[in-house]
């Protein structure tokens, strides 16, 4: 079994990131033996046909399908036919961390997050599918960020990761949009998450949470922690320390007023959290990131 790293496909250093369009004829016998690598990637169906295989199960893809694969994942392609695909490989951490707005999307968080792990319940039936004329319209996406990808002009990287940023996002709207019922249990799930995000400042209460997303607060806690790792509110509380560092690195509102701002009710619960998970009290984190330290 091969093991990838992004490393091994990445052109610039530093930057985790690669993209490449494959072609697979008729007469050719090929097949993409079994792999697992550490980063994610995005595959897009341009034309034809194959047999994708995850995990030991199989599942037909045809142009227009659009899915994720995440780390740590095993899976191969066989029965190739005529196939053109796009695969785009990423750090999620380097590119998709920090964008707030894409995190927002409950079509992200559905794609990106939450079809992968329903994938083997739904036989695949809930990933995304673009019809021909969005599909010609990512394809030229993809073309104009393959081509700053190789061109090696300054700036480039910072044109690439602003592409990819636009064509996530695109697809995403495209997942919400779909009537496909298959995906309606994800879009619940997936907009509770994105509420989440998008009010994590805010009192949140996890009944109501769970309730977006027709859950019972037991069985969503579950699910959410098996997706993202941790559970609900240990996510939260993330978020909110984020959004912390951001506030005590660029402005001069006190600590406590921080605190406040960012969802924390208790101003000696906000230290303590902050402290457990970046080693720093907020003040000194202040101190040693900021030019409003005192």
């Amino acid at each position: 079994m091969k093991q990838f790293s992004i490393w091994d496909f990445a052109k610039y250093k530093g930057f985790p990131f690669s993209i490449n369009i494959g072609v697979h004829l008729d007469e050719v016998e090929t097949h993409v033996h079994p792999h697992v690598h550490s980063y994610t990637e995005l595959a897009i169906i341009l034309d034809g046909t194959a047999v994708h295989v995850v995990d030991g199960h199989t599942y037909p893809l045809k142009a227009g399908d659009v899915f994720v694969i995440k780390g740590d994942t095993y899976h191969s392609f066989r029965e190739l036919h005529a196939m053109k695909h796009c695969n785009i490989m990423f750090d999620p951490q380097h590119f998709l961390d920090g964008e707030t707005g894409l995190k927002q999307m409950p079509g992200y968080q559905a794609l990106f997050m939450v079809e992968p792990y329903y994938r083997k319940e739904h036989r695949f039936e809930s990933k995304l599918v673009l019809d021909p004329a969005r599909l010609h319209f990512v394809e030229d996406m993809i073309h104009l960020m393959l081509d700053e990808y190789n061109a090696l002009r300054a700036g480039s990287q910072a044109v690439v990761k602003t592409y990819f940023a636009s064509l996530a996002a695109y697809l995403s709207r495209q997942y919400s949009s779909h009537d496909n019922p298959a995906m309606e249990k994800l879009l619940r799930l997936s907009k509770a998450v994105a509420y989440m995000e998008t009010n994590f400042t805010e009192p949140i209460c996890l009944d109501d949470v769970a309730a977006i997303a027709y859950l019972s607060v037991r069985h969503f806690s579950r699910v959410f922690k098996e997706i993202y790792s941790v559970p609900p509110m240990e996510y939260i509380i993330s978020l909110r320390l984020k959004h912390a560092c951001v506030l005590l690195q660029d402005s001069d509102t006190t600590v406590s007023e921080v605190a406040l701002n960012v969802g924390f009710s208790n101003i000696s619960f906000f230290s303590r959290c902050f402290k457990e998970r970046l080693g720093l009290s907020p003040r000194d984190y202040r101190r040693q990131t900021s030019r409003y330290a005192k």
